[in-house]
């Protein structure tokens, strides 16, 4: 199991099977790879690109002979204008077993210039056969807002802020905290959501570490990379401590919610989790 938001360029299989629990959100991942790989980017966002075929129904399944007419049959032909000619099928959870099997033969053997997508909510509703054949990816909503999360420009700050808990000093606490002044300007609103946005990587931070401590290992945790802070910090903090940083983190997002002054909301918290700390 593959976790990025991207498929991985270096090298191009045949069959991909994207396991999301979004369909469309899978689908312009898939796209997104395919513009990487010479797919002539205008074509692919407007649906025109010859070398690429959408298999989707409006049915509860997707039988064998759409199968045979949109993509085996249409495999013998090569590419138009592309490297390689691509198939997406929208919702590979509607392919019955004999779609399944069908699709199975060109799986097997398939010319080195079919790529063939299977987009799925559920990759258990897929045969193993199938499943055995493909290079399986799990993209999910949540994996894209984490990206977000982890480009802001106080990403590093907080997460080191929260994992060192009473080793931060005054000083560092308040020149955190000032990152969320608010200026007199008129967006005010981003202000709001960085103020926002830094409590949920707090959140998001102290529940990975309660995961960790109780998994020991990052397969359910969502800042993988931060996984020797989180090591660090399931060594300091007991679960007890845990459990109050998140009720302290509760407290400051319904003050945040009422338009209290940010960055008293930050300092006032950060004191709080340094005096709780165990």
């Amino acid at each position: 199991m593959i976790n990025n938001i991207k498929i991985d360029t270096q090298k191009i299989y045949n069959a991909y099977i994207i396991e999301s629990d979004n369909l469309n959100y899978a689908k312009e991942i898939c796209k997104n790879f395919l513009k990487e790989i010479s797919f002539l980017p205008n074509l692919v966002d407007t649906y025109n690109h010859p070398d690429i075929i959408y298999l989707e129904s409006e049915k509860n399944t997707i039988k064998v002979n759409e199968v045979r007419n949109q993509i085996i049959n249409d495999t013998i032909l090569r590419p138009s204008i592309a490297s390689h000619k691509a198939y997406i099928i929208m919702d590979a959870s509607l392919l019955n077993e004999s779609s399944q099997n069908a699709l199975l033969k060109t799986l097997e053997e398939p010319p080195n210039y079919v790529i063939i997508f299977l987009i799925t909510k559920n990759v258990n509703n897929l045969l193993d056969t199938i499943k055995s054949r493909a290079i399986f990816y799990h993209f999910f909503e949540k994996e894209k807002e984490i990206e977000r999360l982890q480009n802001l420009y106080f990403y590093n700050d907080t997460i080191k802020i929260v994992s060192n808990g009473s080793f931060n000093t005054i000083k560092e606490i308040i020149d955190y905290a000032s990152l969320f002044k608010k200026k007199k300007s008129n967006d005010e609103n981003k202000d709001d959501n960085n103020i926002k946005d830094a409590l949920t990587i707090m959140r998001i931070l102290i529940n990975d570490t309660l995961k960790y401590k109780n998994l020991l290992n990052t397969e359910y945790i969502d800042f993988r990379n931060e996984e020797i802070k989180i090591q660090n910090m399931c060594t300091r903090y007991n679960d007890i401590t845990l459990g109050k940083f998140l009720d302290e983190l509760t407290s400051a997002t319904k003050e945040q919610l009422i338009n209290v002054d940010n960055e008293m909301i930050i300092t006032k918290l950060l004191f709080t989790l340094r005096e709780k700390e165990v």
